[in-house]
């Protein structure tokens, strides 16, 4: 084949190529610019509104978010503005003031500015504060004075005077002479007529009902339960002795008797003197039992029993007799006690003396006071007995008239007993107390 064939199979396939690029011309619809990406070869699924066509990789694209930063948009701030569905539209905002937020997200300018926080235009002067204004005395506090009210008030206390308080009277009218108490609903301070409604001194709830016969020249003392006043006689100037067993031991000049080991034992722990003996103990001749001489006549010798464990054929009580027989069985030792015997029917105060019965009455009240008003040792002296449910109102049980000649010193004292089975025994004192007790003539 000659070089000239060859030329003319070349011009052949340049104008078959030639052909062919018209004809895809033609099939596509025309010029590019008339040419719709989406088509046959993009098809429109998987599209998403809003994106852009953009070049992924050197021979590929895709439609993909803008992404465009604040260059690629190319507005300066003073032009470039956020008002739209996304942001609420501030508008032109005053200078330097502070924009809030709605409950429905918007923006709103609030037409205030630094300066109007500063101390002299802010002020609390509105439906949630009283107007206060400044105060009118130097170095005055604010203060909520009552509920949902502030004042400036003098600090330390906040009133000036009496009646400014809150839960007092309003006023002084109609009030001379009056005295302030709880009111009755026990919420605040009223006037009421002087000496809280009474006009003498026997219309007090705790003083003796009445001036009795026989009260001349008495005195006004605290009773022995320490609640209540009443009239008794005056002592020679002799102080009493007072034994509260406050101590952490017994006082010294206490006798014991017929103590054993942890048997029968007397101690004293919490303000009480404690005895206690254990069942099969013999304490039939009123022991164990704790005692002191009496150094003055006329006295009144008192006790309180502050807890008794009742069992059967057990006593407990006061004694007072010669101190030659204030370790014997025999004598003229007097026992002033309260005895408990379910089998024998007896829940009792009582008067024995060496297990003989002199006086009994049926009370089993404890605590129980009892009381011996002393008129001597000698011949013809006499001993009262008195008890007491309360520790104010006292009744005589019995009198014993003293038949010795001489008995010479007396002693008196406590003591717990039992009898038959020999039971368990268990009591406690709140106090023991001798009082110089005056003798009064008939005038």
């Amino acid at each position: 084949m000659s070089i000239s064939d060859d030329l003319k199979k070349l011009e052949a396939a340049i104008a078959g190529i030639n052909l062919r690029l018209n004809g895809i011309r033609a099939g596509g619809g025309g010029a590019m610019t008339a040419h719709d990406i989406v088509g046959a070869y993009h098809t429109a699924a998987g599209l998403t509104p809003g994106y852009f066509l953009k070049a992924t990789a050197a021979n590929d694209f895709d439609f993909v978010p803008h992404g465009l930063t604040y260059t690629d948009v190319g507005a300066a701030p003073t032009v470039h503005n956020h008002d739209t569905d996304y942001i609420s539209i501030i508008g032109a905002p005053a200078i330097d003031c502070f924009p809030y937020q709605t409950a429905g997200g918007e923006l709103i300018d609030s037409g205030y500015d630094a300066a109007s926080f500063a101390a002299a235009a802010h002020n609390h002067d509105t439906d949630y504060e009283p107007a206060l204004g400044n105060p009118d005395v130097d170095n005055y506090v604010l203060s909520s004075t009552i509920a949902g009210v502030r004042s400036w008030i003098a600090p330390g206390g906040g009133v000036a005077a009496f009646l400014d308080l809150s839960d007092v009277p309003a006023a002084y009218t109609g009030a001379g002479g009056f005295v302030v108490k709880v009111a009755a609903d026990e919420e605040g301070l009223e006037f009421v007529a002087g000496g809280a409604g009474v006009s003498s001194f026997i219309d007090l709830d705790d003083v003796p009902a009445s001036y009795a016969a026989g009260d001349a020249l008495k005195v006004v003392r605290v009773n022995a339960a320490e609640n209540a006043l009443e009239f008794a006689t005056p002592g020679s100037g002799m102080p009493p002795f007072v034994d509260n067993f406050d101590g952490a031991s017994i006082f010294e000049n206490w006798t014991t008797f017929g103590t054993a080991s942890t048997w029968r034992t007397i101690t004293q722990t919490g303000g009480r003197l404690k005895f206690a003996a254990d069942s099969g103990q013999d304490c039939s001749s009123e022991i164990p039992r704790i005692y002191l001489p009496i150094t003055y006549y006329p006295c009144v010798i008192e006790t309180k029993i502050a807890a008794y464990t009742k069992n059967d054929r057990t006593k407990v009580g006061l004694f007072i007799g010669p101190d030659g027989h204030a370790v014997s069985t025999s004598g003229e030792n007097l026992y002033f006690l309260q005895v408990f015997s379910a089998p024998d029917s007896i829940d009792a105060v009582a008067v024995d003396r060496n297990g003989a019965g002199l006086a009994s009455a049926a009370n089993g009240t404890i605590p129980k006071w009892l009381k011996i008003i002393c008129l001597g040792a000698a011949k013809y002296s006499r001993w009262l007995f008195y008890y007491s449910t309360d520790g104010t109102n006292w009744t005589l049980l019995y009198t014993y008239s003293v038949a010795t000649t001489a008995l010479g010193g007396l002693c008196a004292g406590l003591f717990v007993s039992n009898w038959y089975n020999q039971p368990a025994i268990a009591a406690e004192f709140e106090y023991f107390k001798i009082s110089p007790y005056l003798l009064e003539g008939p005038g």
